[in-house]
């Protein structure tokens, strides 16, 4: 029997890592334009004049668009997909879509932009099908240490992206080859998919099966109060998931619009240069690669999804009301912190939300159809940051961006507070 779980574990293992590379190298491919947003805001041009950051920012909205109408489409049919031939053909589809971005001339920005649509479509895909292959393939005790394992490669990703972009501007390598590796990735990785999976999958499924016949059966009376706790869940699931929809607008808008514009921010309100600034971005995800394990740790402690998120969305407030108060210092190192522990603390509420809420729902609830719905949300406050606040930074300056980033915060905190003191209430009848 140990013997027998032994392997369990080693081919589970093999599938969360496969899984895990999938989405790694996904991540390139979605955050290759937004790495160098610097770089193409100096060298494409519109009719002779150079791009500003409203339009550079159009981009990124684009992608997010299309990624988040496709959670919710790929979200709905995904039960019905091969997964094995489904992420293959989102990592391929999102690797053309790079390699073109590459060969785009300087004067033809407006097609980035219909490449990055066709990006965003090709990439939303990808996490419904990964959650759907987790769910459906892992043993019951190893859903918690997928959920952790799959917040790495959203940090490791955008680290690699900002380091990869900021060597080859320190060297003088154009920004453009930083899509080239994207497209080289994104393909090898997607051969390594389409060959390994159905085999390492097929082994857990099986082995999944005999570790369930030999330790079947649970009392009458436990069997009947586990479907009595299911049918309370879903009754309040469609609630839950209203809420969860909001903070998860919130998380990307957060989340992506301090990524996407904290190398501008540093160049242009603290005057630090174009590879320094892009250097320094790469601290947000080394920092945010601690932010899955915290929220596990306070999810743990509070026993709540709502009361997890509402936490780290209050520290994330007062940290970014350390920025507002001391936003006209020449600080820079003190603004960087402040965001790097935000990104943090958004990543711990993205991996709550988009990982360990579907993974957790009740077994009736399709959790490919919950994650990508959730994370479909998550993707329009991504969609709506990166114009918004490239547009307000034009108008009103960078002090107006962070107003806006601490109201966001400040609100989900309440949204926060009154659902606990609602489901309190609600307890005590």
């Amino acid at each position: 029997m140990s013997v027998q779980k032994s392997k369990a574990n080693k081919n589970a293992v093999l599938l969360i890592i496969l899984c895990a590379l999938a989405y790694f190298v996904a991540y390139i491919g979605r955050l290759s334009y937004s790495a160098n947003i610097s770089m193409v805001c100096k060298y494409y041009t519109i009719n002779d004049l150079p791009i500003g950051n409203a339009k550079a920012g159009l981009v990124g909205t684009c992608l997010f668009a299309t990624y988040g109408v496709g959670q919710v489409i790929n979200g709905l049919l995904c039960k019905k997909y091969n997964t094995r031939f489904s992420i293959f053909i989102g990592l391929c589809g999102s690797a053309l879509m790079n390699l073109f971005v590459a060969l785009t001339p300087k004067n033809s920005f407006y097609l980035i932009c219909v490449f990055w649509l066709i990006n965003g479509f090709m990439q939303s895909i990808l996490w419904s099908s990964i959650i759907k292959t987790l769910n459906h393939a892992l043993p019951k005790r190893l859903l918690k240490v997928a959920v952790l394992v799959m917040s790495f490669p959203v940090t490791l990703g955008t680290f690699s992206t900002y380091a990869i972009s900021s060597l080859f501007s320190a060297l003088g390598i154009t920004f453009r080859a930083v899509f080239i590796v994207a497209s080289v990735l994104l393909v090898v990785v997607a051969l390594a998919w389409v060959f390994f999976l159905e085999n390492i999958k097929e082994k857990c499924l099986k082995q999944n099966q005999q570790e369930q016949m030999a330790e079947e059966s649970l009392s009458e009376q436990a069997l009947q109060n586990k479907q009595d706790q299911n049918t309370l869940n879903v009754k309040s699931f469609v609630y839950l998931f209203c809420l969860l929809a909001v903070f998860a607008i919130a998380n990307n808008f957060i989340k992506d619009g301090i990524t996407t514009w904290m190398p501008r921010i540093l160049e242009q309100k603290y005057s630090l240069g174009q590879s320094l600034s892009t250097f320094l971005t790469l601290f947000l995800p080394l920092v945010s690669v601690f932010g899955a394990t915290i929220a596990i740790l306070i999810f743990n402690r509070l026993k709540g999804i709502v009361l997890t998120c509402g936490t780290l969305y209050g520290v994330s407030a007062i940290l970014i009301m350390a920025v507002v108060f001391l936003v006209d210092l020449p600080l820079w190192i003190i603004t960087l912190i402040c965001f790097m522990l935000v990104s943090m603390c958004m990543s711990g509420v993205n991996n709550v939300l988009t990982a360990l809420f579907p993974i957790s729902s009740p077994k009736n609830i399709n959790a490919g159809l919950v994650a990508g719905l959730i994370d479909g949300f998550c993707y329009l406050g991504s969609a709506i940051t990166t114009y918004a606040l490239g547009s307000v930074s034009e108008s009103l300056g960078w002090n107006a961006v962070f107003y806006i980033l601490l109201s966001v915060c400040s609100l989900m905190f309440v949204l926060c507070i009154i659902y606990t003191i609602r489901e309190k209430t609600k307890i005590k009848k």
